[in-house]
């Protein structure tokens, strides 16, 4: 399933009205080869005091491309769709569900309506929106199906299984989807890397968790990408 492209605009535009969310999800890629002067430009006046302390620490130019780009983007689109000033955008986060610290889901304050997840792996950038819990990830494929061998210890048995039956030449891109569905799966239910991960299966996508529907999406060559969303 294809995302739909996202440019950081050059100049910020005047508040819009509020518009509709697209049902049951919106999913959008940005490039930061392409976006990152534009972000750079518009961060200082977007972002809050940590995620400016963030894209200071990165080391290569790179990586700090990609977080400004996401920020912004994610910013940007919000304030599409909730109206006002992309800058007023009242994102918080909720307590950590590992150690109770202020550092877990990130959510918007007074919206219950409308949810997100960010995701990026250098260059490029995915945000999902949806009226329900949402969660999604892009991962680059490993480099040869050795690199996968002791991570894939991690996954569920199943998962392991299906990862084991495909051809050796096709188990780093197999990973990495099975992976990308995990990793949106516990950003849709808030738990992060506490959650276990052998403890779901993420396996088949006609058999999601329930309540929940996953879904490969389309990713840039290299690369693969997964979105989960709870059913309404």
């Amino acid at each position: 399933m294809a995302s739909r492209t996202f440019h950081v605009p050059e100049a910020l535009a005047a508040p819009c009205p509020p518009r509709a969310l697209a049902s049951p999800w919106e999913t959008w890629h940005a490039d930061a080869r392409d976006e990152h002067r534009h972000a750079a430009r518009h961060a200082p006046l977007l972002l809050d005091e940590e995620e400016r302390r963030r894209a200071a620490s990165f080391q290569r130019d790179r990586d700090r491309d990609t977080y400004l780009t996401a920020h912004v983007s994610l910013r940007l689109l919000l304030a599409q769709v909730l109206g006002g000033h992309p800058g007023a955008v009242p994102l918080s986060r909720l307590p950590c569900v590992g150690c109770g610290g202020p550092h877990g889901k990130p959510v918007l304050d007074g919206h219950p309506s409308l949810h997100f997840s960010l995701s990026h792996s250098a260059p490029h950038v995915l945000i999902a929106l949806a009226p329900h819990p949402v969660g999604v990830d892009i991962e680059g494929v490993p480099s040869s199906p050795d690199s996968v061998q002791d991570i894939a210890q991690v996954l569920h048995p199943a998962e392991q299984k299906h990862l084991a039956a495909a051809r050796t030449e096709d188990r780093p891109g197999t990973f990495a989807r099975l992976w990308t569905r995990k990793e949106a799966y516990v950003k849709a239910i808030g738990a992060g890397l506490h959650r276990p991960l052998d403890l779901d299966d993420l396996s088949d996508v006609g058999r999601p968790p329930d309540g929940w529907r996953v879904v490969d999406l389309d990713a840039p060559e290299g690369y693969r990408a997964g979105l989960v969303v709870r059913r309404s």
